[in-house]
């Protein structure tokens, strides 16, 4: 959250969430791993995207095993305390418009790192690249998040069909959400029941499976009370273990953007 918040972004949202996923397939070495994750969520403007993201990925040391998944997703529209400026509209900008007229210009955002390079042996320089670097992380595209509103009681069939059906993890967290229809007691208190809102990130070609797959268990069990939609991914991040050449073509496909079939 520091490192967000040191490279532009507004303060994260934290709440916790149990992950399920990872710990199903270790057996009886589960139990040496916690399932409580901790959630960070981060609105960014667009000139920050990058260098949040890196900010954070380099933070957290996802390229480590076992160590997260980071994961962007688009926002429409929203409303924020931006600063602005009040004048002539023709000389006059904010520092948001400024930084991203002159990510434009130079291309990138790597300007705006205030790390030290050194220049041989003759001296240093903050904030350039000479070499005109630029970040080999190996991203994971053609991705989407699928989610799912579901009463708690039906939360760990909903999650034992999506990973039974190819995906590869899920996060719940509970809450309780507020409902036209909930009942209100003689103190004017609302009971709501309680809810689970489970995400998964999933490669395009898995969505449908795994859709498929939640919506049979709620025909064989009678599940009514669901809602499930899809949110678009524009990138992710996590470790990627070392793989066989035929999986490592399929992944570097992946990487491109190109279709997958499951």
């Amino acid at each position: 959250s520091r490192a967000a918040m040191q490279a532009g972004a507004h303060g994260p949202v934290v709440f916790y969430a149990e992950g399920r996923g990872l710990r199903d397939r270790l057996g009886w070495l589960r139990i040496t791993k916690g399932g409580q994750k901790e959630v960070v969520s981060v609105i960014v403007d667009n000139s920050d995207k990058i260098a949040v993201t890196e900010a954070m990925i380099d933070a957290g040391r996802l390229e480590m095993p076992g160590r997260g998944f980071l994961f962007r997703m688009p926002v429409q529209k929203g409303i924020i305390n931006l600063p602005t400026t009040m004048g002539n509209r023709g000389y006059h900008a904010n520092m948001q418009q400024v930084v991203a007229a002159i990510d434009g210009l130079k291309g990138s955002t790597e300007w705006r790192d205030q790390s030290v390079i050194e220049l041989g042996a003759t001296g240093k320089s903050a904030g350039l690249s000479l070499n005109n670097v630029v970040s080999n992380r190996q991203w994971l595209l053609d991705q989407e998040c699928l989610g799912c509103i579901v009463s708690r009681d039906h939360a760990q069939l909903v999650i034992d069909a999506m990973l039974a059906a190819g995906a590869k993890g899920a996060s719940v967290s509970y809450a309780r959400f507020i409902e036209v229809e909930c009942k209100i007691t003689a103190t004017g208190v609302r009971f709501n029941r309680e809810s689970g809102f489970i995400r998964c990130v999933l490669e395009r070609g898995l969505v449908e499976p795994v859709k498929a797959s939640v919506k049979r268990l709620c025909e064989a069990q009678q599940i009514s009370d669901i809602c499930i939609f899809e949110q678009p991914v524009t990138r992710g991040y996590t470790y990627m273990a070392p793989a066989s050449k035929e999986r490592a073509d399929r992944r570097e496909r992946m990487y491109r953007g190109a279709s997958v079939k499951p």
